[in-house]
């Protein structure tokens, strides 16, 4: 029997070490009290964007930034030097961190 989170069983094709690590720091770094990765059904009143298809957008800050990989993991570790006034908080993520995030949230398309 396999794993709620079990890739395969997902439909999704197999998934690092990297991507792991990154979704345990997305359950563990608060991620999940502002944003959802729910493409359907996701929480009412949710204080961040719905992350569900983050991997596939040309932009990310409400259009304001391509979503390249370097941009992707500057704005997941200070998200408030790169645009003044925006709600997400700075975390304290290291920058290893900020990869593995960065590949868990890719993978969401």
């Amino acid at each position: 029997m396999q794993g709620a989170h079990d890739s395969a069983a997902a439909g999704a094709p197999a998934q690092g070490a990297e991507y792991a690590a990154g979704e345990k720091l997305f359950m563990t770094k608060g991620c999940m009290g502002c944003h959802s990765l729910q493409a359907v059904g996701a929480p009412k009143g949710m204080i961040g964007p719905n992350l569900a298809t983050v991997g596939s957008r040309s932009h990310l800050a409400a259009g304001w930034l391509p979503n390249t990989d370097e941009n992707l993991e500057r704005w997941i570790r200070e998200p408030q030097s790169v645009k003044k006034g925006v709600l997400m908080p700075n975390l304290g993520v290291t920058v290893e961190e900020a990869r593995a995030l960065r590949a868990y949230l890719r993978a969401h398309q």
